[in-house]
């Protein structure tokens, strides 16, 4: 199996266990270890899940899908803190639908998918729930000219972040435009436009206390920028991003707008590849008590394959997430991790990893004491190949806070399953 692929794994971990898009502002919950994951390209995807489609009808192919998934168990499902009674249960999410895929010439491709899904709880049935995914895509890869017009929506029962790891339902509305066109020599011109909203519900709500009305938000991302590749297989992109946060119940003051510089690294040698994307960003809170102050927001991945079976990954990321507590509005994440994986045979694959971290609160009474937590995440996956469209992936997560906060100590242990049929290549 190739190093690079970890195709049930990557399902499992990315999407299970919901790490937020990178396009997103400030993506919200970062799973541990899917930094850790390499990203597929764009194209690379939707072609693969076009050839890969399992239905030809001419110049539409479709591609059904089934999951069985999150199969598993969790030891603390509200986050309750150190020293106080956890509830635990056993889950599962079962879902299947389609994934269309239609080509117009040999540079366009049209791509829809309907992916309804249901959560199920043993005990906690008021946690039951489902959730429906539907989008629409419009794909031009040219040979000067890569495009993408995509508008979906997207809900899932997922973590809300590091700092609540409780299962709430979170719907995603999008819509964007990515553009990227060489310019002379190799220089290459990029930019992307996109609006997102986003809106929380869930009954875990009524045990955790937590006022989700106040997370809904809409969010506005534009980036533009330069990049330049060199022979060496290293493109180097610098740009700049502006983004809007707007929150229509705002009693935090989180709504805000940034501004800042953009850079953008990749290289792939085959053994050797990294990726890096860093923006220092000033945040403007629109709140009465406005301040305003300079955020590195951003994530970085280097990967090592000395030979045909270990494979090292290295990797850190930093964002800004919305706090659940009023008194903190949001907090800086800050994580550094490493993974090893290594193939057994032809259709097993085993990772491990280990990262640490810290979250720091922005607190609003300056009076109080600043919260810190200190985070430690450790877990490992087997990811077994069954046959090219039948893929299952276990994952165990162990993950312990430490803070300098009374009342905030606590730790999660979650054990999950997956069964995949038919591909994970796009959506998108």
């Amino acid at each position: 199996m190739d190093m690079h692929s970890c195709g049930a794994a990557r399902l499992l971990i990315a999407g299970l266990l919901c790490a937020a898009p990178a396009t997103a502002q400030f993506p919200q919950y970062t799973a541990p270890g899917s930094l850790a994951i390499p990203q597929t390209p764009t194209q690379e995807r939707v072609e693969t899940g076009a050839e890969e489609a399992r239905w030809n009808f001419g110049a539409l192919r479709v591609d059904p899908r089934f999951w069985l998934h999150n199969m598993g168990y969790n030891d603390n499902v509200f986050g309750a803190p150190d020293g106080m009674p956890k509830v635990s249960d056993v889950s599962a999410s079962v879902g299947a639908g389609l994934v269309a895929f239609s080509r117009f010439g040999s540079d366009v491709m049209i791509s829809a998918y309907i992916l309804p899904e249901y959560n199920w709880w043993a005990d906690q049935d008021q946690l039951r729930e489902e959730n429906f995914n539907f989008g629409a895509a419009l794909f031009g890869f040219y040979n000067r000219l890569t495009l993408v017009l995509e508008a979906r929506r997207d809900e899932r029962q997922r973590f809300l972040s590091s700092e609540s790891l409780v299962p709430y339902d979170i719907r995603e509305t999008r819509a964007g435009i990515q553009a990227a066109t060489e310019l002379a020599g190799r220089f290459e011109l990029f930019g992307s436009l996109e609006a997102r909203e986003y809106e929380h519900s869930g009954a875990a709500a009524e045990q955790t206390g937590v006022d989700l009305v106040t997370l809904d938000r809409e969010e506005s991302i534009a980036r533009l920028g330069v990049a330049y590749r060199f022979p060496s297989e290293l493109r180097i992109g610098i740009g700049a991003e502006y983004s809007e946060a707007d929150f229509p119940v705002d009693p935090a003051g989180r709504s805000n707008t940034t501004f800042g510089p953009l850079l953008e690294i990749d290289y792939d040698t085959g053994r050797v590849d990294l990726t890096a994307t860093a923006v220092l960003r000033k945040v403007d809170f629109d709140a009465a008590r406005s301040d305003s102050r300079s955020e590195l927001t951003g994530s970085i991945h280097a990967g090592w394959q000395p030979g045909h079976r270990l494979r090292f990954d290295a990797y850190g990321g930093r964002t800004i997430v919305y706090s659940v507590v009023r008194a903190d509005r949001f907090f800086s994440e800050e994580r550094v991790g490493l993974a090893v994986g290594t193939p057994w045979g032809r259709r097993l694959h085993v990772r491990g990893f280990g990262e640490t971290g810290t979250d720091d609160y922005d607190r609003v009474n300056e009076l109080a004491a600043p919260r810190e937590d200190d985070v430690t995440s450790f877990g490992g996956e087997v990811d077994f190949e069954i046959n090219r469209r039948l893929q299952f992936s276990v994952v165990v997560v162990q993950t312990d806070f430490d803070s300098n906060a009374p009342g905030f100590d606590r730790s999660v242990t979650v054990f999950r399953a997956g069964l995949e049929v038919g591909g994970d290549s796009s959506p998108w």
